[in-house]
């Protein structure tokens, strides 16, 4: 998955137009609508401000490394504080079966990774 598909997925995961996102990040939305369309590139401080809105990590996003919809759900919960490494590392898991986990297995598996630190 590219960086390009990270950035619109991860914004309609979240319910949000491209004018809402440009309020709460302070980036314009052409530009958003640049990057999501692979017309430009994002400079350390937009990628810090899309992390922080999206609860992901801002290498999550550098890197193109996908954050699958039921974990950016758990992300989203009230309370839910998973180590940005531990998010990091979910991201890079590959589920051969083709099945898309819940929120509630993420959970599982961020419990197994401070387990197993």
């Amino acid at each position: 998955m590219s960086v390009i598909s990270i950035f619109r997925e991860l914004r309609e995961n979240s319910g949000m137009n491209l004018v809402s996102l440009a309020h709460l990040t302070g980036v314009s939305v052409a530009l958003l609508s640049d990057l999501e369309r692979g017309k430009g590139r994002a400079e350390d401080r937009v990628l810090t401000k899309l992390a922080e809105v999206y609860g992901v990590p801002v290498e999550a996003l550098a890197e193109g490394c996908p954050v699958p919809a039921g974990l950016q759900e758990l992300l989203a919960r009230p309370g839910v504080r998973i180590p940005e490494c531990h998010v990091l590392r979910l991201c890079r898991l590959e589920f051969r079966g083709g099945q898309s986990l819940s929120a509630d297995d993420w959970a599982r598996l961020s419990a197994q990774l401070v387990l197993d630190d």
